[in-house]
């Protein structure tokens, strides 16, 4: 495990958020080095100020050859005004495993993501 140098960075396109009561989902799409992802995640909040909370989901990567893996996502976010940094464990069906941070600018739709291998 190597957290110093990241297999993958780029930037994601918010493509969707939708508020409930329990929480909110954001969808992204893009590429990222070698991957392209289309992710869904929903995050809920765990503290009474609403900037800090919890967040699980799934992804469908496309990564070399067109060949498609499924990835279950779980981990921790925090918001600082309109801007939210989540730190992600990314379980892939092939038996990948990936620490992905994002930085994402939510009036911007944009999230930036910094991909570690943890194999």
């Amino acid at each position: 495990m190597d957290l110093t140098n990241p297999i993958a960075e780029g930037t994601l396109t918010i493509t969707g958020v939708t508020i409930g009561e329990d929480g909110t989902t954001l969808n992204y799409e893009g590429n990222i080095g070698p991957f392209r992802p289309f992710i869904t995640q929903h995050l809920r909040v765990t503290d009474g100020s609403g900037e800090s909370g919890v967040f699980d989901g799934d992804a469908r990567v496309f990564v070399e050859d067109d060949a498609m893996v499924s990835v279950k996502v779980t981990g921790t976010w925090r918001r600082s005004q309109g801007n939210l940094t989540l730190f992600s464990l990314d379980n892939f069906d092939d038996g990948m495993h990936n620490f992905t941070i994002f930085e994402i600018d939510i009036l911007k739709k944009s999230a930036d993501l910094t991909v570690y291998s943890l194999n």
